[in-house]
């Protein structure tokens, strides 16, 4: 699907050191809240269990299930401005627990990106300091396994925002990818279900594949909610045969990716 838009969205230069120029100006003792909000994330992070050696139980384990809408397709240069979220606990979707943030970056938007993520200028303005979205993102999904839908693309843009927004020297972007692993839900799909992977990597056409139907995509958390969704029968399939655990089921989608031509956009 996204391979039919990048035609449209050119990378803006700059933009991300754009939004950190811009960076709105926080009362003091708020920044240090935050501040001590992140050491603390920090500090049980390090003590925290590895994906790879993650034994918990898909069918016990808590996933937050992550989506970001951005200035563009290129994870290198574009940035975010939303993120959306939504909570599953012991194998069904929590809603009253989900999350969605816009953040309040001054970056011009172009008339085609706004098609996809409908956002404006008024609603970054109103939106919310991009350090106290992060942080509360951070500790929203504490604890609990992550996913996404092109996994790759949202886990680079939110180690490059951690990275600017909490700018210290041993935050590395290498650092949070080991220390905030993302599960990419359309690695396991095709892994899940052979009979349908020739929906590829698209969202909509797996959707459709297995019976579900959203009215509203291209927003935060409509399109977590999305993913969600198919996320549960993911992993109903997955159990029935045989993988319990997180740990098995990323070696399933890695051998599967392994065995294949990778995923692309």
């Amino acid at each position: 699907m996204w391979a039919r838009f990048q035609q449209w969205f050119k990378p803006q230069a700059g933009l991300a050191r754009a939004a950190n120029q811009a960076q709105p100006a926080l009362a003091q003792a708020q920044q240090h809240r935050i501040d001590e909000r992140m050491q603390a994330w920090l500090s049980r992070m390090q003590t925290a269990t590895l994906v790879s050696e993650d034994e918990s139980r898909l069918s016990t384990q808590t996933v937050v299930v992550v989506d970001v809408e951005s200035t563009g397709l290129n994870h290198e240069k574009d940035a975010i401005l939303s993120i959306g979220g939504v909570r599953i606990v012991r194998q069904g979707i929590d809603l009253g627990c989900s999350f969605e943030r816009v953040m309040n970056v001054q970056i011009p938007l172009t008339g085609v990106s706004q098609l996809f993520h409908g956002l404006t200028q008024q609603d970054l303005a109103a939106g919310d300091d991009p350090r106290l979205v992060l942080m509360d993102l951070l500790e929203w999904g504490q604890g609990a396994v992550w996913l996404a839908w092109h996994a790759w693309f949202d886990q680079a843009l939110l180690h490059k925002a951690l990275t600017l927004w909490f700018d210290a020297p041993r935050l590395k972007t290498e650092d949070w990818a080991k220390r905030l692993p993302v599960y990419d839900l359309a690695h396991a799909m095709p892994a899940l279900f052979p009979q349908y992977q020739s929906a590829g990597a698209d969202l909509d056409a797996w959707l459709q594949r297995l019976g579900l139907t959203h009215s509203q995509r291209h927003n935060a958390v409509a399109d977590a909610m999305a993913t969600a969704e198919l996320a549960l029968i993911a992993m109903h399939q997955a159990q029935r045969q045989g993988i319990e655990t997180w740990t098995q089921w990323h070696a399933m989608a890695a051998k599967y990716q392994k065995a294949k031509v990778p995923i692309g956009l």
